[in-house]
């Protein structure tokens, strides 16, 4: 009954008819009206209080990652010194423990998220933080001009959806589809590639900010446009950026307002991500702490207004 009244919430309310075209229409992206709304309130509050009672400037706001965020809506960072491999095979490891035995959803997506109860989320902690620490929030906090915390995390895999007798646009919850996210437009994603990722393997595909912009505010969103005509248009006068890498390459996205999608693996094939939703604050938490407390859901947008 409850992931009903959710699911009415989101679809009635969050994400009706109205509050979409609005969205789109003020702020170029499909997340609907009050998740674009909430996000520029609470990034600028988070930031006036940083200032007010710190008077901290968070140094390195002209770095590469954050001028590439700013201009593109994303940054990709291949594996070097400041990625903590180790801890990432060990993250790996608990994963494929985790896969052990069980069943491919209908919609073609495994995944462990922290908002549930299972025992490998707790696992996962110590070797999350040492990922995390190695130089990621201070270039996160360089973006944001304020303290950050996660809001949520979980590790995934996709599947060939033919493998498993699904149609292609069913695939992944429809994430298969062209998309922006629906959460608060403040927070942006991190991806950690758990293995290699090749073309073959359905590797994550994006747009820029402005190419995303551009479609938003055409025509084309404004008609019926189905998944299929939406894809070819994209294929015939955009360039999607195709995320491959190598185990450890770390992938920061806008992914509320850049259009992406999960491309198909090759039959035989598998993609693993591990992601992480981050926010901004004004409060310093430990990593560890910011860990234990990601459960947040996008259905509790509102909750975004109280936490500081």
């Amino acid at each position: 009954m409850r992931r009903l009244i959710e699911k009415a919430y989101i679809r009635y309310f969050l994400r009706s008819k109205l509050s979409v075209r609005l969205g789109r229409y003020f702020y170029r992206n499909n997340g609907g009206l009050l998740p674009n709304l909430i996000g520029k309130f609470v990034l600028l509050r988070d930031q006036f209080i940083c200032r007010r009672e710190s008077g901290l400037a968070f140094a390195g706001a002209d770095t590469e990652w954050a001028k590439s965020l700013r201009e593109n809506g994303y940054f990709i960072k291949h594996p070097d010194d400041t990625v903590d491999i180790s801890s990432l095979e060990c993250i790996n490891d608990i994963w494929l423990e985790y896969l052990k035995d069980r069943d491919v959803p209908v919609d073609g997506r495994l995944q462990l998220t922290s908002a549930s109860n299972d025992e490998k989320i707790e696992q996962l902690l110590p070797h999350l933080e040492k990922v995390l620490s190695g130089g990621t929030v201070p270039t996160l906090e360089a973006f944001y001009q304020c303290k950050t915390k996660v809001l949520n995390f979980h590790i995934y895999r996709i599947f060939n959806p033919q493998e498993i007798g699904i149609p292609s646009e069913n695939a992944y919850g429809s994430t298969s589809n062209w998309h922006t996210d629906g959460s608060t437009t403040e927070s942006l994603k991190i991806f950690f590639m758990l293995s290699d990722i090749t073309p073959n393997d359905g590797p994550m595909q994006i747009l820029n900010r402005e190419e995303s912009r551009g479609l938003f505010g055409s025509k084309l969103f404004g008609s019926r446009v189905g998944a299929q005509a939406l894809d070819e248009h994209i294929s015939r006068f955009n360039k999607p950026l195709s995320l491959t890498g190598k185990k450890g390459t770390m992938f920061v996205a806008l992914t509320n307002e850049c259009l992406h999608r999960a491309s198909l693996p090759d039959p035989g094939r598998v993609r693993d991500l591990l992601t992480l939703q981050i926010t901004c604050t004004s409060r310093k938490v430990s990593l560890m702490n910011q860990l234990r407390l990601a459960k947040f859901k996008e259905v509790f947008i509102f909750k975004r207004l109280l936490s500081l």
